[in-house]
């Protein structure tokens, strides 16, 4: 089964992950497969373009996120730190930084151009599922199976006072 997609940022590819490992760019108007990405080893959870409409993010169930040029078909840089599957990934808005979010009960904030870790968010009792940049990359929010969506500086990693909590 397909678990992620994502269009291209000038809307002519659309890219796909899924149960099988594979990360798909597809051309969205002849629904034809352009390149077909394989790395993971396990399903492949999320999947994200970045700013560049060149590079492409994915999260997978091997606990990596890797960055792929999807034109040349390969693996530019993977990432390593989650102690569990990644759920999501997505880029800043100006390209220069990726985050990831965990069933291991974090979010980590990597320079995609050298692999490193920039902040590893504080912990919650809870899996992250799903997160976003807000549109001036100073905030990152995540989703989160505690009931809550936690806020942090993107900047410092700090957590926001203002986390967001579901009624009971």
């Amino acid at each position: 089964g397909v678990r992620s997609v994502a269009w291209s940022p000038d809307g002519d590819s659309l890219a796909s992950g899924g149960w099988d490992a594979l990360t798909k760019v597809w051309d969205a108007v002849r629904g034809v497969e352009l390149v077909r990405l394989k790395g993971h080893r396990g399903a492949v959870f999320d999947v994200a373009w970045g700013p560049d409409n060149v590079r492409l993010a994915t999260a997978g169930g091997d606990r990596s996120v890797r960055i792929w040029d999807s034109i040349t078909a390969t693996e530019v840089t993977r990432l390593r730190g989650h102690n569990d599957y990644v759920d999501a990934v997505t880029w800043s808005p100006d390209g220069k930084r990726l985050v990831s979010a965990s069933f291991d009960n974090s979010v980590r904030i990597w320079d995609p151009d050298t692999g490193k870790e920039t902040f590893v968010l504080p912990d919650s009792q809870g899996m992250f599922h799903s997160i976003s940049w807000s549109p001036d990359g100073t905030r990152i929010a995540a989703a989160c199976s505690d009931g809550q969506v936690w806020i942090w500086d993107a900047t410092q990693g700090n957590e926001q006072a203002s986390a967001l909590r579901s009624p009971p």
